[in-house]
């Protein structure tokens, strides 16, 4: 995976810019940008020798989930999540499931 983070302090425009905040004041420290590329040689689940792998990231008490990408043991993604964050280091926790086997794969923070 992949962060971006951006310089200097961001705020709030509109009370829906940024998901992760609840009140209407809130100040941003940092905004950075997850991108998931690929998992490799991942076990297989499905009776036919393949998964149905999804991941979950989790930043801080933030969760975003990726597409379930079907039948692939290296699944490609490509997809970006965003987090804005009010200070660092952060923990940032990817899971890889499938789901239809209560699977977890591991993690990797």
């Amino acid at each position: 995976f992949c962060i971006y983070f951006v310089d200097g302090p961001i705020e709030r425009e509109s009370p829906n810019q940024f998901s992760i905040f609840n009140q209407d004041t809130a100040l941003i420290s940092f905004f950075f940008q997850l991108e998931l590329l690929v998992a490799k040689n991942l076990i297989a689940a499905n009776l036919n020798g393949t998964s149905d792998p999804y991941a979950i990231i989790t930043c801080g008490t933030e969760k975003r989930f990726s597409s379930m990408v079907l039948s692939s043991r290296n699944p490609m993604w490509g997809e970006e999540f965003n987090f804005a964050v009010e200070e660092l280091p952060i923990e940032v926790v990817i899971m890889i499931y499938d789901p239809y086997h209560s699977y977890s794969y591991g993690s990797k923070t």
